[in-house]
């Protein structure tokens, strides 16, 4: 995340960035939470976030990546699908189409601090693992481990974050 927060500083954009860390995320979201309260009070105008979380495990070689949505019945899915667009745009662009296969789950998984703005009406993805098929079995355990996860995978999903690092 500080790798990208430094890459993305180098630029101006017509908003404003925001890079969080949330604690409490197993707990009930709790970070999250809080956060998403707080600027749904402050009347702040959120227009997508991108919720990061499970990104390193491919244990069958697919690297599929999915990006959640909330549901297509839901009247907000427009937005998150418009965010969704972008970010799988990304991968193309980028060329890191051969490292990630970005696939669009329009299947309101709540099951991330996503869910946090989802609840406050802002645009939000959950991007992660494929853990619908490819499930690590380290995971909440001792084992889950540097030397268990595909570091090739994790870093082409935080290079669709932060593309100017890609070579360095």
């Amino acid at each position: 995340m500080l790798t990208a927060a430094g890459v993305l500083s180098q630029y101006r954009f017509e908003r404003s960035l925001r890079f969080v860390l949330f604690t409490g995320e197993e707990q009930g979201l709790l970070g999250s939470g809080a956060y998403a309260v707080a600027a749904r009070n402050q009347g702040d105008n959120i227009v997508g976030v991108l919720n990061l979380d499970m990104l390193a495990w491919d244990g069958v070689g697919a690297p599929v990546m999915q990006v959640h949505t909330r549901a297509a019945s839901n009247p907000s899915n427009s937005n998150d699908l418009a965010l969704a667009v972008i970010f799988t745009n990304a991968v193309a662009a980028y060329g890191l189409a051969g490292d990630i296969a970005p696939v669009v789950k329009m299947d309101s998984l709540n099951a991330s601090d996503h869910a946090s703005f989802w609840n406050r009406s802002y645009p939000a993805l959950l991007i992660s693992e494929d853990y619908t098929a490819d499930f690590t079995p380290y995971y909440h355990t001792t084992n889950d481990t540097l030397p268990r996860l595909n570091l090739r995978y994790f870093t082409a999903n935080v290079l669709d974050i932060a593309p100017g690092v890609r070579g360095t």
